[in-house]
């Protein structure tokens, strides 16, 4: 896997711990501490500078903090992640991974939910998806990014149980996800929040 350069929230070794120590931030059932961790923020009064600040973290986060994902890729995850947020109320769209696009049924329920411009939209972000990454690959970040899966869930969906099978997915997404990246870089293309494609700025 490529590691590209970039300082990220993750890059916080030289980012100094705030003089006066961190707050306390409360805990919870779904929030414990082991969710949370050091990250590098831009200094509010100083903007060339950097500073360390503590926040939840999750999965993407956790693997790039791990070394196993760079910034670049961390990023186009958010991306991904931000369009299968707005499809994960919609019925049968994981159905769409076990056929070559969305089935006529699906896209009504896309067209009457989110409009008719942002189902053509998302449909266009699964294809560009695919595209790029292959059907299986777009599948595994469905379930790791859409339905929340842990990777040794997505391994077991995938029949590739155990050890193995859980270092396997761990590698396919962070291919997945670097190989997405650099697709953005390469046309200078961001996604909206909506899945819409936007060329150069």
């Amino acid at each position: 896997m490529k590691q590209r350069s970039g300082a990220g929230r993750h890059d916080w070794a030289r980012a100094p711990a705030p003089a006066v120590g961190f707050p306390s931030l409360p805990t919870s059932k779904h929030n414990g501490q082991s969710q949370i961790a050091p990250v590098a923020v831009v200094d509010p009064y100083e903007p060339q500078r950097r500073m360390r600040c503590l926040a939840r973290v999750d999965f993407l986060d956790r693997e790039c903090r791990a070394g196993r994902i760079d910034h670049a890729a961390l990023e186009a995850g958010r991306e991904v992640e931000k369009v299968f947020e707005r499809m994960s109320r919609i019925s049968g769209v994981g159905q769409w991974f076990q056929t070559d696009h969305v089935d006529a049924a699906s896209v009504a329920e896309l067209q009457s939910l989110i409009g008719l411009e942002r189902a053509f939209a998302v449909n266009a972000f699964l294809n560009w998806l695919v595209k790029h990454v292959g059907k299986r690959d777009t599948r595994l970040l469905w379930l790791v990014l859409g339905e929340r899966f842990s990777l040794a869930l997505a391994a077991a969906a995938f029949q590739r149980p155990g050890t193995r099978g859980l270092r396997y997915m761990r590698d396919r997404l962070a291919d997945a996800l670097a190989t997405l990246a650099d697709a953005r870089a390469a046309k200078g293309r961001e996604l909206r929040g909506d899945g819409r494609a936007v060329h150069g700025r």
